[in-house]
């Protein structure tokens, strides 16, 4: 089972408890984020997640449309009288490019409460190389988001074979079109030499982070990713997947058939927002 909700860029996914302790802020409405269980369209609603508008632009000129204008041949200074065909052309540039302006202006402000949200922690891969959180790992990118311990016995090993599976069926579009983002709950322990070596076993080629960091940068990420746990033995199997360009965050079972991760991460790299 896999749910679904589409967020403005920043979408809170962190745990019940955390949210219980903090005020999220208005563009990252949380949905239903509790260990284990996928959230729900039902769950999004009664949370207050908010389902971004389309930018649509209306072809508005500055003048009322119910009462439209007629230009029976409208006099450029030059004295040359200007086509009715000439004019609706030379309007519908001008809301297109206004149409292209506001679209732009509704990026950029995405963007920011997006880096607003998640921060630019910074954390550090199995290569020893520092990375931040929004800027080199989220940002308009399609990303699969795990969590892990390199000492777990019991199911990690199960859920990175799946993402092993997974990176496999992916072949040349992993590093191109998705990325995982495999995040240590026992950073004290799991420094970037020990996950180094962690990341061989799984054979995790480029695309492939495995991240640690200082503990309390680690903690921060887990948080904001919807990852974070109090005991490590309880860390969640639950896969955060998004497209983080528009806004579409799915929730599933990382324990899930490879071809049910890959059929849902191929949506995620088809979508084209709202």
């Amino acid at each position: 089972m896999v749910r679904h909700v589409r967020a403005p860029r920043g979408m809170d996914t962190r745990d019940r408890q955390e949210g219980r302790r903090r005020r999220y802020p208005a563009f990252a409405r949380r949905p239903d984020a509790r260990q284990g269980r996928p959230c729900s369209a039902r769950a999004g609603r009664r949370s207050g997640v908010r389902t971004r508008a389309p930018g649509v632009w209306t072809g508005r000129t500055g003048h009322d449309s119910r009462s439209p204008r007629r230009y029976p041949g409208a006099r450029t200074r030059s004295g040359i009288a200007m086509s009715s065909q000439q004019l609706g052309t030379a309007l519908l540039a001008l809301v297109l490019m206004t149409g292209l302006a506001a679209g732009a202006g509704r990026r950029l402000a995405d963007e920011d409460a997006a880096r607003a949200y998640f921060g630019n922690i910074e954390l550090v891969d199995q290569e020893g190389r520092g990375v931040r959180l929004y800027d080199d790992l989220l940002k308009d990118r399609v990303v699969v988001i795990s969590s892990f311990f390199t000492r777990c016995q019991g199911i990690c090993p199960v859920l990175n074979a799946k993402l092993a599976a997974l990176q496999e069926r992916l072949g040349e579009r992993m590093g191109r079109d998705v990325f995982f983002l495999s995040l240590t709950v026992d950073p004290e322990h799991d420094t970037p030499e020990v996950i180094a070596e962690y990341a061989k076993r799984w054979q995790a080629g480029p695309g492939w982070r495995f991240l640690s960091g200082p503990p309390e940068q680690v903690k921060a990420a887990l948080r904001k990713l919807g990852q974070y746990v109090d005991v490590k033995e309880a860390h969640t199997t639950v896969l955060i997947m998004g497209n983080e360009r528009t806004g579409l965050w799915k929730k599933a079972n990382g324990v899930a058939t490879p071809a049910t991760l890959l059929e849902i991460v191929e949506s995620l790299i088809n979508d084209r927002g709202a």
